[in-house]
């Protein structure tokens, strides 16, 4: 398998576990297994988490975002160069964050 192979199979494998992620924080922030409690004390504790939950939901969607562009790069035959200055991004960084798109 190539490197370019070896990249969109990476980005789609974290692709598909991003995805799953954010469907089961969105199922918590719906309360899809657990209505709120009861007790009003434990609801205001359950309410403050969910500002956690949204934090991970816009993280999460922002990461889907980036690797999704990257696929976009790939098919584009860009997937390598910097978006800021042009240069190829070192393949050590692309190893690493295989969604990036600076060097």
């Amino acid at each position: 398998m190539n490197q370019t192979n070896d990249a969109r199979a990476l980005l789609l494998e974290k692709e598909a576990r991003i995805i799953h992620r954010l469907e089961l924080l969105r199922a918590d922030r719906r309360r899809e297994h657990a209505p709120l409690s009861a007790d009003f004390e434990e609801q205001a504790v359950e309410r403050e988490n969910d500002a956690v939950l949204d934090g991970l939901d816009d993280a999460g969607r922002s990461e889907l975002a980036a690797i999704r562009e990257a696929l976009a790069r790939l098919e584009r035959g860009t997937y390598e160069q910097c978006s800021r200055c042009g240069a190829t991004i070192p393949a050590a960084r692309l190893a690493a964050v295989p969604e990036t798109s600076t060097c």
